[in-house]
């Protein structure tokens, strides 16, 4: 009787050395499968395994191993502790004689799900994980872990695809998140692997751009002029912390021109959060000419090409007057961008036809923005006509520079005509 208790005991104290072997050590890690969803994961313990490396955070004296092959560029990777364990998860690349430390998760408390949101993977490549709990011991041991594919990207998760901001008076908030997003390009500050876009037309020198962020998120608020292709900095805000609102008071920019907005949590693999963004600012005053029955009277027509500067900056659409046609040079539908959202803001002038019925108007090359549209009409400012329309036209002498160009004959003398100018682009506006 003595000898069959002994047996049972030994047993007994056996088991749990059995269950922890196969994963206590890296080239033992446990084969992971990446699945759809996590209602099946694997279930795992710590009891009993023994420190491999020294831990990211905490105490990894019961460090266990998982690996995975990654079937796309993201994975979500979820450890789920019983209710005495404090999960550390950390996601690492290469062999394990030469780990390379990719995310080191430890947000929450003893009990707290941890969650990896891993971009950037390489497809078929093997990533290795580690678990364990922060405090020294196993704590209750036990959890479940399991690999998912990554969420969709938002739409503005590149510049190009930056969502378009309206600036107003009063913060008006448009509600948005970096969950899914990817690294566009370096942070400013902290790590902007789940970096999303935005941008807006400055409606004068001072705006101020504001991001109240959700209770999990740190957010990195970044202002870039320029393209999308050369873009450069000019604020990067990271003074709050999580859960705390970031401001940009911006000064100094050009009424007109369209600015950059990135958004990102500060910290690593986070997966983004949603948060919400608004640009507050004084409304640029309208030109005097922004509408046809306001339209400036150009001097007298005459053999010299005498460049006057003008702005559209405040300029608004002219919704009452015909939409061009046939624009010459431009794309279908040759509109001169009239078919796009939002449509482009024109100003107005008037020229006397000169004793020769011939009028040839051009705009000055290097000066002003890219890709401006001209349009002439006859009639009054009520009632117009259009005479002929120029979008993209090789300027005499050199290659296409994306500007207008129009020669009109036939034209009654001393009669009035109409002169319509405006930018391709509904977010674009400058001088000319």
């Amino acid at each position: 009787m003595k000898k069959y208790l002994l047996a049972i005991i030994i047993g007994i104290f056996c088991l749990p050395f059995t269950g922890i072997a196969q994963s206590d050590g890296c080239s033992a890690a446990t084969n992971l499968t990446v699945t759809a969803n996590c209602s099946s994961p694997v279930s795992g313990t710590t009891i009993g395994a023994t420190q491999t490396i020294t831990g990211c955070v905490g105490t990894a004296d019961d460090d266990v191993w998982y690996k995975f092959t990654a079937t796309a560029t993201s994975h979500i990777i979820t450890v789920v502790p019983s209710a005495s364990f404090d999960p550390v998860v950390q996601l690492f690349s290469g062999v394990c004689s030469s780990l390379v430390s990719l995310s080191c998760m430890d947000q929450g408390l003893t009990g707290d799900t941890e969650t990896i949101f891993a971009s950037g993977l390489t497809i078929g490549t093997v990533y290795t994980i580690r678990v364990y709990h922060y405090y020294a011991g196993s704590g209750s041991g036990t959890f479940t872990i399991c690999v998912t594919p990554g969420p969709t990207p938002p739409s503005n998760d590149n510049c190009s695809n930056a969502t378009l901001l309206t600036v107003n008076s009063t913060c008006s908030n448009t509600s948005a998140t970096s969950y899914g997003a990817t690294l566009s390009q370096t942070g400013c500050a902290g790590n902007a692997d789940d970096d999303v876009w935005f941008k807006f037309v400055a409606t004068n020198s001072v705006q101020t751009i504001t991001v109240d962020p959700s209770a999990s998120m740190d957010p990195v608020l970044e202002l870039l002029s320029g393209t999308c292709s050369a873009l450069t900095s000019l604020y990067c805000m990271d003074n709050g912390f999580t859960d705390g609102n970031e401001q940009i008071d911006a000064v100094g920019l050009i009424p007109g021109n369209t600015y950059y907005i990135r958004v990102y949590d500060y910290y690593t693999n986070t997966g983004g959060a949603p948060f919400q963004i608004c640009v507050v600012g004084a409304p640029t005053p309208a030109p005097t000419n922004d509408e046809p029955c306001s339209a400036i009277q150009l001097p007298a027509v005459t053999s010299a090409c005498d460049f006057l500067s003008f702005t559209t900056v405040g300029a608004t659409t002219s919704t009452g007057a015909p939409t061009p046609a046939s624009c010459a040079g431009g794309s279908a539908p040759q509109q001169g961008g009239f078919n796009n959202v939002p449509q482009p803001k024109d100003v107005w002038f008037k020229i006397t036809v000169p004793a020769s019925g011939i009028i040839a108007i051009t705009t000055q090359p290097n000066y002003g923005s890219s890709d401006p549209v001209m349009a002439i009409y006859s009639g009054t400012c009520t009632s117009l006509t259009q005479i002929a329309c120029s979008d993209d036209y090789n300027y005499p002498g050199t290659t296409n520079d994306y500007k207008p160009f129009i020669q009109a004959s036939g034209l009654t003398p001393g009669a009035t005509v109409f002169l319509r100018f405006w930018y391709f682009s509904g977010n674009t506006t400058n001088v000319f």
